[in-house]
C-alpha cells in the first residue's frame, strides 16, 4: 500500500495544495481526469465507430495533456491548444458532412465546456455533481 504524504515529490505534484482562493482546506487529488478519461475510453468500444482508432488516439492525446497539467501546471495556451485540436478532430469524424457554421459552433462549444469543466474541476467535486 502507498500512503502519500503531502511533502512528497509525487504526493506534492498530484494533491492540490489549498491556498486564498481554494474551497477546499485539505491536500486534495488532482488526477481523477484519469479516471473519466478512462470510461469514455470504455464507452467508445460499445460503440463501434469506424474511426474508433482515430477516437482513441485523440482522447488518449487530451488525457496526457490534461495529466501533464495536473503535474506541471501547463500554460494556458498548451491545454486551450490541446482542447481545440481534439474538439476540432471529434466533430469532423463525428459529424463531417454538416454546415460549416454548425462545425464551428460544435468545436467552439465543446472547447468552452472542456474548459469550464476543468475550471470547475478543482471546486470539491462540484463538476462531478452537475
Amino acid at each position: 500500500m502507498v500512503v502519500l504524504d503531502a511533502k512528497s515529490g509525487l504526493a506534492s505534484r498530484i494533491l492540490d495544495q489549498p491556498n486564498a482562493r481554494s474551497l477546499h482546506h485539505v491536500p486534495t487529488p488532482r488526477v481523477g481526469g484519469l479516471a473519466v478519461m478512462a470510461g469514455i475510453l470504455c464507452g467508445w468500444i460499445f460503440l463501434g465507430h469506424e474511426h474508433l482508432v482515430l477516437i482513441y488516439v485523440t482522447t488518449l492525446i487530451l488525457a496526457a495533456i490534461s495529466f501533464l497539467d495536473d503535474l506541471m501546471n501547463l500554460p494556458v495556451w498548451q491545454r486551450l491548444l490541446a482542447h481545440l485540436a481534439a474538439a476540432i478532430a471529434g466533430v469532423l469524424v463525428v459529424a463531417s458532412g454538416q454546415a460549416p457554421l454548425v462545425l464551428i459552433a460544435s468545436i467552439l462549444a465543446i472547447v468552452w465546456m472542456t474548459n469550464l469543466f476543468n475550471f470547475m474541476d478543482g471546486s470539491d467535486g462540484l463538476a462531478i455533481y452537475q
